[in-house]
């Protein structure tokens, strides 16, 4: 501002200061104020309010504490402004708040607001009315020196208009969105570590709902995967023609790759061969051929002797869907079929 001399303590201040420096409250900046009519610094110093009746509260928008000086950030604008504005006057109010622990032999006490500091400008700047006049906003940084600026705080103005340094600092102090971000992660403070602790649990809560588990432990994700993975293997598998069941009677789809072949194998159940006449017995594939490629190979085995495999007499009518063997033995005997067959 033109003139504007430094800003000086009222008699309220002073007192409002000494209280805060015994320990009986902390200071609190609740607003700043303009003046516009003309008087003088002395007379203000008296005051608990600025002089006359032309008076604008601008905006709290921020502030700074570094070691004794604490710095209030205000803005101002000539939004709704039908003529100009002579900033004279310009006051800093504040209040005591009774201090949660006071210091020892020290009663805690409340001081309500007062005009705490004040500055007068003999040749005052001028806000143009908004009507007149482009948009005008204008910052100001109020350095007030204290005993210790980390107990100081101020009242903000929730709609004012804040230049881009403010919303800097705003940005870069680390309790700013605090409890925004308790109420986004459900944490009871804002942490790093409980903001991790939340992401990771909605994470694992996340997982669990898309792969349909009880919880996303790294097991129940193994086993999830793995059944996937399998499920992924026999859709390929059969759209590939291959096919397979590796039971005792069972078969083998080779798919269109290996010209569609299938291999089967089996062990009949337990029969009787009648001494010196020829028993004829019925294999069943486990699946039918459209065509047989290679004629069954088939093992006797007399479970009532040596355990070892006989050739059987012949093989006839063999079919797409199974096989006759002739068996003929010198002796009766107990015998099951062994038999390997290729076809497609």
């Amino acid at each position: 501002m033109a003139n504007l001399s430094g800003y000086q303590l009222t008699n309220s201040g002073r007192s409002l200061l000494a209280k805060v420096g015994s320990g009986a409250c902390t200071l609190r900046f609740t607003k700043v104020k303009f003046g516009e009519d003309e008087t003088n610094l002395n007379d203000l110093l008296t005051k608990t309010d600025l002089v006359g009746t032309s008076l604008k509260q601008i905006d709290i928008v921020g502030s700074k504490a570094q070691e004794n000086i604490f710095t209030i950030i205000a803005t101002v604008t000539n939004i709704g402004m039908k003529k100009n504005f002579l900033i004279r006057q310009v006051g800093v109010f504040a209040e005591g708040i009774a201090a949660t622990s006071p210091a020892e032999g020290t009663t805690a006490e409340t001081v309500s607001e007062t005009l705490f500091a004040v500055a007068y400008d003999t040749l005052p700047d001028i806000i143009p009315a908004g009507n007149i006049s482009v948009n005008f906003t204008r910052q100001f940084n109020i350095n007030m020196v204290v005993s210790n600026a980390s107990t100081c705080s101020v009242v903000t103005t929730p709609t004012g208009v804040v230049t881009q340094e403010i919303l800097d600092l705003h940005n870069a102090d680390e309790q700013a969105h605090s409890s925004l971000i308790n109420r986004l992660f459900e944490t009871v403070s804002a942490t790093k570590e409980n903001i991790k602790n939340s992401i990771k649990n909605w994470c694992k809560e996340t997982i669990a709902e898309l792969f349909g588990i009880v919880s996303a432990t790294t097991d129940n994700l193994k086993t999830k995967i793995k059944e996937w993975a399998l499920e992924q293997i026999e859709e390929w598998l059969e759209s590939q023609g291959i096919r397979y069941n590796m039971a005792q009677n069972g078969y083998l789809c080779l798919g269109h790759f290996l010209g569609d072949a299938i291999i089967q194998w089996g062990l009949s159940e337990t029969a009787t061969v009648n001494v010196s006449q020829n028993t004829k017995i019925t294999i069943t594939y486990p699946i039918s051929f459209n065509k047989i490629m290679l004629a069954p190979l088939a093992g006797i085995y007399l479970t009532s002797r040596d355990g070892r495999i006989y050739p059987p007499r012949n093989t006839v009518q063999c079919t797409t869907k199974n096989f006759i063997a002739d068996i003929e033995a010198a002796s009766e005997n107990e015998f099951r079929i062994n038999y390997f067959v290729l076809g497609q």
